[in-house]
């Protein structure tokens, strides 16, 4: 607490190129510590969540450049308690740092990190590091999604009509891509403004609270492009499903052959002997004797045959 009043009192005599103090320094000097308390909590929960929603919008990137490549769906099996480890664990003990070395706490215009001290300016720039890394590192991912689908769609030009589809995952990823660049963007120029020009202007402080941490109602937005405005779907039903298209034609190919086939197959009599055979195993313990089988009929004599067929009969 003592630390945190000196650091007041400090700027305040110094009046450095960071601007005057606030009503809110002012207040912590002179009246109670627990304001700087408080900014220092909150400044922590926005630190912490901000380096959540950048570790996890970086391993999202990867693993879906990993699904494409590999061309299977690349998860860590039974060991994604450490991605959660990694995106809650790493943003917490980072924060905790910021706390012990005094980085957090009050600042001329909003509660995030002390600029006005050299441990402020430092965390300032590891943090416009992780965002520039978060607003890149996505973008080259997609890039190279692109160019694999694309590749895909040029090996496989003529068999199949994928054009539609390559195109409806280019838009979805552009789309996420523009949420991710806003998400971003305004804590990246906040963090160059500061460390170069030693100012924190009031507009750009703004936009960054505005923009900062906003992935939640943009991809809303582009939720509701994508279902009720087509935005990012694929033209026709058929490129989305191209089996379905074909198994009418199938199934009637398929009933046509079968139709032939048995068309061609030969009808066969009915053999004396396995008749004889089945009959008798039929009526194996029964009464009844099995039923005879028809006799077959004298041949005509030759001079039958000859009336039968128009001719006179032979005169001995």
């Amino acid at each position: 607490m003592n630390g945190s009043l000196e650091s007041l009192e400090t700027r305040l005599a110094a009046q450095d190129a960071y601007g005057t103090p606030t009503e809110t320094e002012m207040y912590a000097l002179h009246g109670s510590g627990l304001v700087v308390i408080f900014l220092s909590i909150v400044g922590s929960a926005f630190m912490i969540f901000l380096f959540a929603e950048i570790f996890l919008i970086d391993a999202m990137a990867l693993f879906m450049l990993a699904t494409v490549h590999f061309k299977r769906q690349f998860t860590l099996g039974d060991y994604d308690w450490i991605l959660i480890v990694l995106v809650i664990g790493t943003p917490i003990l980072y924060t905790v740092i910021a706390g012990a070395i005094g980085a957090l706490g009050p600042d001329k215009n909003w509660c995030f990190l002390n600029i006005s001290v050299p441990e402020g300016r430092i965390l300032l720039a590891i943090t416009v590091a992780a965002a520039l890394a978060c607003v890149g590192l996505p973008a080259i991912c997609f890039f190279l999604i692109y160019r694999i689908l694309n590749a895909h769609s040029k090996e496989t030009k003529g068999l199949i009509n994928n054009g539609d589809f390559t195109g409806a995952v280019i838009k979805k990823l552009l789309m996420f891509q523009m949420s991710v660049t806003v998400s971003f963007m305004g804590i990246v120029l906040h963090g160059i403004a500061v460390m170069a020009f030693e100012y924190s202007p009031m507009p750009l402080v703004f936009v960054t609270v505005l923009t900062v941490n906003s992935g939640g109602w943009i991809n809303a937005m582009i939720y509701i492009l994508q279902e009720y405005f087509g935005v990012g779907t694929p033209a026709s039903s058929s490129s989305r499903n191209p089996s379905s298209a074909n198994t009418g034609k199938g199934s009637e190919a398929g009933s046509t052959f079968t139709g032939s086939v048995s068309q061609r197959k030969p009808s066969s009599s009915p053999d004396p002997a396995s008749i004889r055979r089945k009959s008798s195993a039929v009526g194996a313990g029964s009464e009844q004797p099995p039923p005879a089988l028809p006799k077959a009929s004298a041949p005509l004599s030759p001079t039958l045959q000859r009336k039968g067929s128009g001719m006179a009969p032979i005169r001995k």
